[in-house]
């Protein structure tokens, strides 16, 4: 009897391999699940952006009202202090110095201008001059009154020409006149302006120096009363 039960253990074992292979190869054929995303990470990087935001814009806020304060405080200052008007006449007068300065240059050039149109002129008239006296002795082919006629026109145009050169001087003379008053007065206005506020820094210095030494003066005495109580 025990011979004819070991080929039944052998078959079970058999099957039991076959059996466990099979599952192994089954279990090795099914695909794994993929990983399903989280949300919270996008959410995390969505709060820490806006936060982000947030604080630099907050800083932004901070730093514009820091420097509107600190404009403010610095236009007080200068208003208080006449820093502000002297620099407004300083620019005035270096823009009247300026200006005058380029009327002169524009007076030199019309000198120059109306010096050449004279030169021209006085140059054509004393040859048509010249040819008019010789009037008698012209040929008769009338060159010399062709030529005569050129010359009148040429005289014509530069008499116009000196007459425009003229005004023009007149002009550029009449503006240096009144570049000169204007900058002569932005300078007498600045040399005003800067004496009174001299001595309103001056009346300001002594005050407070008299200020300061009653200030010592009450410290002084107020640290011997209290010594005297002691």
């Amino acid at each position: 009897s025990a011979p004819a039960a070991a080929p039944t253990t052998g078959s079970a074992a058999g099957s039991t391999t076959t059996s466990s292979s099979t599952s192994i190869k089954t279990t090795a054929a099914d695909p794994k699940p993929e990983p399903i995303p989280d949300p919270k990470p996008t959410t995390t990087t969505a709060t820490s952006e806006s936060e982000s935001e947030s604080i630099s814009k907050s800083k932004s806020e901070s730093t514009q009202s820091t420097q509107s304060w600190l404009q403010r405080l610095t236009t007080v200052y200068n208003e208080s202090t006449g820093e502000s008007e002297l620099s407004s006449l300083k620019n005035a007068v270096h823009q009247a110095s300026h200006q005058f300065d380029t009327s002169v240059q524009n007076l030199q050039n019309a000198r120059q201008s109306y010096a050449l149109a004279t030169s021209a002129h006085d140059t054509i008239h004393t040859q048509q001059s010249a040819l008019l006296l010789k009037r008698q002795l012209w040929d008769d082919d009338g060159n010399d009154a062709r030529t005569f006629a050129d010359l009148t026109v040429r005289e014509s145009c530069a008499r116009k020409n000196l007459l425009e050169c003229k005004s023009k001087l007149s002009q550029a003379e009449d503006e240096v006149s009144t570049r000169q008053v204007r900058y002569m007065d932005a300078m007498r206005k600045r040399y005003h302006e800067e004496q009174l506020w001299n001595d309103r820094w001056r009346v300001l210095g002594t005050y407070g120096t008299w200020g300061l030494i009653a200030l010592n003066s009450v410290l002084f005495l107020g640290g011997q009363v209290v010594q005297y109580w002691r």
